[in-house]
């Protein structure tokens, strides 16, 4: 096919220049035998193609019998008004194919393009056109010829490999861009957790600093003879400080950093962990909340600091609360056993919640996502307690 395009489109003089008048130029290579046109003909029925030409001066185009037979046309030679053509091109093909025509007349090159045609049954057929413009004498475009075959078969049969193709470079794509955004959002996640534990210092700080001179003005009210029932009211007021004070310390756990204290102790038993943290756990839960644990005195110390581990349970249980269903509230329960052969601890938070969907599971650990409205939830709790635990 390739020798059979050089035979066509390298006949005339050079430079793509034809001699004598644009009524005399014909289709066909000047001066060919009868037996070569024969030789072509018969090349060009084998390969399901056809050949045009068009004549740039009085505007016809004629075309051999294969190409009207490609068109869905009577097979024969016929001439035609040039425009005519356009009119078998598809709709969503006829401006390319115009741009590239013009192209090549404006600069007396060729064109190769590949479009679809629609024959008169409705039947579209995809076809490889190439078209060569010769100049006159004087250097004005004045014929055009070209050929053209027919490539159904091999566009439709290349269609699933480009489509594949074009799914595994998507797929590439996401895969990179996914790839770019993990350590993205690990450094954000950082940063916010860092924000929130300078947030909790400094709450804490500034707590601390109220609740010292309220306790003495407390110390100095009950030594200034104040009659029993203000005594009372004095109390009432130092259990209500006693429970700030108890929220503050979990609050100053939650300032720890894990990366910016080498010093934290990296090693806790359960049992004694919970006889401390349990009544802070369970004062930050609403009342009607019950808090229970089952830890066995017996299981080996896990590679985690205090601190950490209570700020890693405080945001489960918080969650459990927030999911336990009125009016059938059952305790939330923390429970631990030595698994692998105590080569590690499971510790398990359980409530009577419905339990996540797969879409809000899929997202459970991305910072600042959250099913609680607007105000109520800021989606930091389970973050906050898997970085812990990485840490």
């Amino acid at each position: 096919m390739e020798r059979l395009l050089q035979q066509i489109f390298s006949d005339g003089e050079p430079h793509g220049r034809v001699g004598g008048s644009a009524g005399d130029l014909a289709p066909g290579a000047p001066g060919a035998s009868e037996a070569s046109g024969r030789r072509t003909r018969a090349a060009l029925m084998a390969a399901d193609a056809g050949t045009w030409s068009w004549n740039l001066v009085t505007n016809r185009d004629t075309r051999d019998a294969a190409l009207n037979r490609m068109l869905g046309l009577k097979a024969e030679e016929s001439s035609h008004a040039a425009e005519g053509y356009f009119s078998h091109v598809h709709a969503d093909d006829v401006d390319r194919l115009h741009a590239a025509v013009d192209r090549a007349r404006a600069t007396n090159g060729t064109f190769n393009e590949t479009y679809r045609v629609v024959r008169p049954d409705g039947e579209a057929r995809w076809v490889n056109d190439r078209g060569r413009v010769f100049a006159d004498a004087q250097g004005r475009p004045a014929l055009m010829t070209g050929l053209m075959v027919d490539v159904t078969d091999e566009h439709e049969s290349s269609a699933p490999w480009m489509g594949r193709q074009q799914a595994e470079m998507h797929r590439a794509a996401a895969e990179t861009a996914a790839d770019v955004e993990r350590p993205r959002s690990r450094l954000r996640q950082t940063e916010r957790l860092a924000g929130l534990g300078t947030l909790a210092a400094g709450l804490g700080h500034d707590i601390a600093n109220i609740l010292f001179p309220i306790r003495c003005r407390l110390d100095a009210l009950e030594s200034s003879g104040l009659p029993e029932a203000a005594r009372a009211e004095i109390r009432e007021i130092r259990g209500w400080i006693e429970h700030l004070d108890d929220l503050n310390g979990t609050l100053r756990m939650l300032a720890v950093d894990p990366g910016r204290t080498p010093t934290l102790q990296r090693s806790t038993r359960l049992a004694g962990w919970w006889r401390k943290a349990g009544p802070l756990l369970a004062r930050a839960l609403p009342s009607h909340v019950p808090l229970s644990a089952e830890i066995g005195e017996t299981l080996p110390p896990v590679r985690l600091d205090e601190s950490h581990l209570t700020q890693a349970v405080l945001n489960l249980v918080m969650n459990a609360a927030d999911a336990s269903p009125p009016p059938e509230l059952r305790p939330i329960v923390l429970t631990a056993h030595a698994a692998d052969g105590g080569a590690f601890v499971e510790l398990v938070v359980r409530d009577a919640g419905v339990g996540m969907s797969r879409e809000v599971a899929s997202q459970a650990m991305s910072p600042s996502y959250s099913t609680k409205p607007r105000g109520i939830g800021t989606g930091m709790g389970l973050p906050i307690a898997e970085a812990l635990l990485r840490g």
